[in-house]
């Protein structure tokens, strides 16, 4: 399977999971035309656009998609907040659905949204997939998982962040917001030391903020909790990468 990464910041996410015979689309918070590209346009191909949470930086041309025939998948909560009524799949609580080639466990997450939820994909040529973003923890349900491949936010760093604050780079309000809301550096850590890792191939550093983040420590802090190869990446614009089940 191939990851393709359309963007991972506060200004748009997007991301395309593609096998040798079809696609899935996370997060829509970039231009439609930018997804759709990636897939020539092909839409039959693509097996469902998985969304997170109503926030505009992941959903904002998500009616774009559902107008070229792409079902969504999204909890009720942000079908309501974006008035999705056609077209779309309600996911549950730790209940899993199948789309073609994949099936996706959602859960919930701890964001200041109507119902955000993280998502566990699985695939037989990817293993296990963890996807999660904007979300103040891990719950302890994906946390139990084994995955293979593992894409997880990474926004900031506690230290930076109050640095910022006290310097008046970053208001005293989105400080507060960005620390219930967001992943910080150590919570990152602190959940792969709670997790099983014996099979994990890739961490992929998503949603990592421009300003509260130093992306090179972060990614020297992670290689430090995980077992030794394991391959570690930030996100961004047109990286592709591949995500196997098997190391090589």
């Amino acid at each position: 399977m191939e990851l393709k990464v359309i963007g991972s910041s506060s200004k748009g996410n997007g991301y395309i999971l593609k096998t040798s015979k079809k696609a899935l689309f996370v997060e829509c918070g970039v231009a439609s035309f930018e997804m759709l590209r990636e897939i020539h346009f092909n839409t039959f191909n693509v097996s469902v656009a998985l969304i997170s949470h109503e926030h505009n930086d992941h959903s904002k041309d998500v009616h774009s998609l559902i107008e070229n025939g792409i079902k969504v998948c999204c909890s009720l909560g942000t079908a309501k907040a974006l008035q999705i009524e056609k077209n779309v799949i309600i996911a549950q609580d730790c209940k899993p659905i199948t789309f073609d080639c994949f099936t996706i466990t959602p859960f919930k997450v701890e964001h200041d949204a109507a119902e955000p939820m993280g998502f566990i994909i699985e695939n037989s040529e990817s293993g296990k997939i963890l996807f999660v973003t904007d979300t103040k923890t891990i719950p302890v349900f994906a946390m139990k998982q084994v995955y293979s491949n593992i894409l997880i936010e990474c926004n900031y760093s506690l230290d930076k962040l109050k640095e910022n604050v006290l310097n008046g780079v970053v208001n005293q309000h989105l400080g507060k917001r960005i620390a219930q809301s967001h992943l910080s550096l150590e919570t990152c850590i602190d959940t792969f030391l709670k997790m099983d890792l014996s099979e994990l191939i890739n961490v992929v550093l998503i949603h990592s903020s421009d300003t509260n983040s130093e992306r090179s420590f972060f990614i020297d802090c992670i290689k430090r909790v995980v077992k030794p190869y394991t391959n570690i990446v930030l996100a961004k614009k047109n990286l592709s990468l591949k995500l196997n089940k098997q190391p090589f």
